[in-house]
């Protein structure tokens, strides 16, 4: 698929500190391969940060293709490897369609 000019970039990603153990990260726009440097530096943050729990809150992705699915696993992996405990909270139309593609074939 082709996004040209409307391409959302995944500019929209914000550290919110829900509790003292709990750290959620609320991504916006687009979730794909141009996506890979903005989440590296947040995971980045996030594996160092000593939380018990990272959530990524994926309410606000508009668009998601497998690439973008394959960075979301890497980073969750890699959060995980430091010790924290990961979820994944109210995925968008965008990201779930993509998983139900991926399980259906």
């Amino acid at each position: 698929m082709n996004r040209g000019d409307t391409a959302t970039p995944l500019g929209g990603v914000a550290v919110l500190s829900a509790s003292g153990a709990t750290l959620t990260i609320a991504m916006s726009g687009d979730l794909d391969l141009g996506a890979a440097g903005t989440l590296r530096c947040v995971v980045d943050g996030a594996a160092v940060s000593g939380a018990g729990l990272v959530q990524f809150d994926l309410a606000d992705i508009t668009f998601c293709d497998s690439r973008g699915l394959r960075l979301l696993e890497r980073a969750v992996g890699d959060i995980a490897a430091c010790g924290a405990a990961v979820a994944i909270a109210r995925p968008s139309s965008a990201v779930t369609g993509v998983v139900r593609v991926g399980v259906a074939a």
